[in-house]
């Protein structure tokens, strides 16, 4: 495993980052009543080139 830090905005830097990536997990709010996940989830998902696994943050 290779972790990376990149400095940005998630929306731009994530799907970038998964050129290079075999899987990109990331974090969601379980929070958010009105949908599921939320705008940069969705954004990464529809853009990523990688498979991603969307975990909830556990408290």
């Amino acid at each position: 495993m290779i972790e990376r830090v990149a400095d940005g905005r998630a929306v731009p830097v994530l799907p970038a980052a998964c050129s290079r990536a075999g899987l990109l997990v990331i974090g969601r709010r379980v929070e958010r009543a009105p949908t599921p996940v939320g705008p940069s989830v969705l954004a990464v998902l529809h853009h990523s080139r990688c498979p991603v696994a969307v975990v909830p943050r556990v408290a």
